[in-house]
């Protein structure tokens, strides 16, 4: 049988089992569609009765809320009319009821009410001896009655003491409730429950459930029946299903749809056929019967069996040409390659920078040149097989960069490295790689460029010019210093020259003031009072021109090595002297002086002076209260006046919790003429005085304050080396 025959029957088949499918497909969708419309249907059934019982809820709460009440067990006793027009009668707007009944025990009527104008409701259609039976199996009854208005819905219930919620008693009367089912209430049900409802008589013959698919109606009956139990009327309804339409008309398009598609592929499938299969094997037949490729040129560019077929013929034909020329190509390109090896070996090996080939697996050197011998000291047979980590050139943290890089890129250019030498000596190279791929080999390709002299050279090169720039700022240093020297030295000439002249002038007022207090004791208390502030300003004037005559020309140190506690000890006395004549009582002079046993050499009026100077400064700051603390203590430091080694010093240090100084005024304290005392009491030379004394005994003196937490004063001496006291008082108390 030809191919084209065995085709066609596949055709056939195809179609065959496409209508097959589609038959199954529709009658499985059909009974898809009927399990959703069923479930839908159950849905709105339950549905409906569920709001069914909520609108029938209050009525039967209405009989149940009544009929367990002590007062309504009176009623019925008594029968008061009052009581019921007052209980019974508004509670039929509450329950949105409509009538009600009270019967007693025997079944007699006590009471009934109706908000219709009606009057076939003044009793309920049930005979007196058949209430009590209505209550023999529950204490609860529901049925309906047929009035000229429409049925009637019934709630009862039997009527107990409110003690007795369980009803277990005998009941004490009956109590039944109405709901009128009329056009209203069922057009009300109708919009809550979105159906169609109408009042009909049983049907006969007829389900109670009715389901239309194709039309999309659900029709269901609820049956009232009356109090004996039997049918009264029915309740039909109808609900519409808008799914069931739409998943029908989806179905069908969907049907529709697949036969479309079958027709299609089948008219694909035969033209396919036609021009896949019998034109490539009519060319074919052609070709190898006439042994000429042209008709299956065209073939050859198809992917596919007949394209492999006739791409199999055309080589058939050409392949001692082709192979021909393939030989030729491999071995130009044989010879190209060799080429190419050459010129890198050559180049490879005369560069004067050392460079290495590398596995990227494992990092083994596979080959390097004669410069990278040289560099590092080796041999080809040393490093050969080996990675620059056993050989102890790059360490392994520079490896794992190195590798990290490699990662992310292709090529590291110009990377610092510092590398070891086979005897251990550091070098700085650039480093450079690029990966290469030879065929299944990866290698990477390494060149180094050694920096080492280059690096040294920046390094000395950095380091003069900061010799430079330390010896320009010692040069500016020893300028300024210069500079300030002079003017001291000129200050110092100024101020001798000023002080004599001013100092005998003042000699002669002071005289003449004490002349006239002694010649005219008895002077008016004014004139009094104005010669004592003359005499003050002569003093302040006087002391003054002794700052003047101290700073300009220094006296000679007279020195005594002394325990730096009796220093302090001298001078607190001294200053609590001059505290208690002034308005400072209230400040604290608190000593915390060490027990050790030190010395120093120091000129003690001098001394003693310059710790005046700061514990009157630390007064005066405090103003009125206050605390000043004076320590003494052991302790290692630098005195460059000294020496510039760290050496064992002896620290007073005056410390109070005053106001603090500011940085811009800290910088500026032991300048001449410079005063914090905005209030002009000082002359601004006591600070200086107090550098100048300390300096002259090699010492040092640190200032250390913070605006509102107080200022520190530390004067660093150097201390007497292996003096064990003798030539001083020592006094370590505090």
């Amino acid at each position: 049988m030809k191919i084209r025959a065995k085709l066609t029957i596949l055709l056939l088949v195809y179609v065959g089992v496409f209508v097959t499918l589609l038959v199954l497909y529709s009658k499985m969708e059909h009974r898809r569609l009927d399990m959703i419309f069923r479930a839908e249907a159950t849905e709105r059934i339950n549905s409906f009765r569920n709001m069914l019982q909520v609108m029938e809820a209050s009525l039967e709460a209405y009989a149940y809320d009544y009929t367990y009440w002590d007062e309504m067990v009176s009623f019925i006793l008594t029968g008061s009319q009052v009581w019921a027009k007052n209980n019974i009668d508004p509670s039929l707007q509450t329950y949105k009821a409509n009538a009600a009944w009270v019967y007693n025990e025997e079944g007699l009527l006590v009471y009934s009410t109706s908000n219709i104008a009606d009057k076939s409701f003044t009793s309920l259609p049930v005979p007196p001896g058949m209430i009590e039976r209505l209550f023999a199996k529950s204490r609860f009854c529901h049925f309906f009655i047929m009035t000229p208005l429409g049925p009637m819905e019934i709630r009862g219930a039997t009527v107990h003491s409110s003690s007795d919620r369980e009803r277990r008693s005998s009941p004490a009367g009956y109590f039944f409730v109405g709901r009128m089912w009329d056009r209203g209430y069922l057009s009300n049900l109708s919009r809550l429950t979105a159906t169609e409802i109408k009042m009909c008589e049983q049907p006969s013959g007829k389900p109670d459930l009715d389901l239309n698919l194709r039309k999309g109606t659900i029709i269901f009956h609820k049956t009232l029946n009356d109090w004996r139990g039997n049918p009264l009327a029915c309740l039909e309804v109808q609900s519409r299903s808008n799914i069931a339409a739409i998943l029908l008309s989806a179905s069908r398009q969907t049907l529709l749809v697949l036969l479309f598609y079958a027709v299609v592929l089948f008219m694909i499938l035969s033209v396919a056929l036609v021009v896949w299969v019998n034109v490539p094997l009519d060319a074919i037949s052609q070709a190898l019967a006439t042994e000429d490729v042209t008709p299956i040129k065209v073939l050859t560019k198809t992917s596919g069996e007949f394209g492999n077929i006739a791409a199999l013929i055309c080589k058939f034909f050409e392949q001692r040409r082709e192979l021909m020329l393939e030989i030729n190509e491999r071995r130009r390109a044989e010879e190209a390659l060799g080429m190419s090896e050459y010129k890198f070996s050559k180049t490879f090996h005369a560069n004067p920078s050392p460079m290495a080939v590398f596995s990227r697996y494992d990092g083994h050197i596979l080959d390097v040149n004669s410069s990278f011998l040289s560099t590092f000291g080796y041999s080809r047979e040393e490093v050969i097989g080996y990675s620059l980590i056993k050989l102890n050139i790059v360490p392994t943290p520079i490896r794992v960069a190195v590798k990290k890089m490699l990662r992310s890129q292709d090529t590291i250019h110009n990377m610092e490295l510092e590398v070891s030498t086979r005897t251990g000596h550091k070098r700085t190279f650039l480093f450079s790689a690029e990966k290469i791929d030879a065929g299944e080999d990866k290698l990477l390709l390494a060149v180094a460029n050694d920096i080492t002299e280059r690096k040294q050279a920046e390094e000395s090169l950095r380091n003069k010019i900061k010799e430079l720039e330390e010896t320009y700022k010692k040069l500016q240093d020893t300028q300024t210093k210069l500079v300030q020297s002079e003017k001291m030295a000129a200050l110092g000439r100024f101020a001798s020259g000023v002080a004599h002249e001013v100092k005998n002038p003042l000699a002669v007022i002071l005289g003449g003031l004490e002349y006239i207090s002694a010649k005219m004791p008895h002077l008016n208390p004014e004139v009094k009072e104005a010669m004592v502030k003359m005499r003050e300003a002569i003093m302040r004037a006087d002391i003054t021109v002794k700052d003047l005559l101290t700073f300009a020309k220094p006296s000679k140190l007279v020195t005594e090595i002394i325990h730096p506690n009796l220093l302090v000890n001298d001078t607190i006395s001294f200053a609590e002297l001059f505290k208690h004549k002034s308005d400072t009582a209230n400040i604290t002079i608190r000593r915390e002086l060490t027990s050790s046993d030190i010395y120093v050499a120091v000129d003690r009026n001098q001394m003693q002076q310059a710790l005046f100077n700061i514990l009157l400064n630390a007064i005066e700051a405090l103003s009125m209260s206050g605390e000043i603390v004076v320590k003494t203590y052991p302790s290692e430091g630098i005195l460059p006046l000294f020496s510039q080694n760290v050496i064992s010093v002896c620290v007073i240090e005056i410390s109070d919790n005053g106001p603090g100084i500011s940085k811009d005024d800290i910088a500026k304290l032991f300048e001449p003429f410079f005063t914090t005392k905005r209030d002009q009491k000082g002359t601004g030379l006591g600070l200086a005085i107090v550098k100048s004394i300390v300096e002259r005994h090699k010492g040092l003196i640190k200032v250390e304050s913070e605006l509102g937490k107080g200022t520190v004063v530390r004067i660093m001496l150097p201390v007497m080396p292996q003096y064990k006291g003798g030539a001083s008082e020592k006094n370590t108390g505090n």
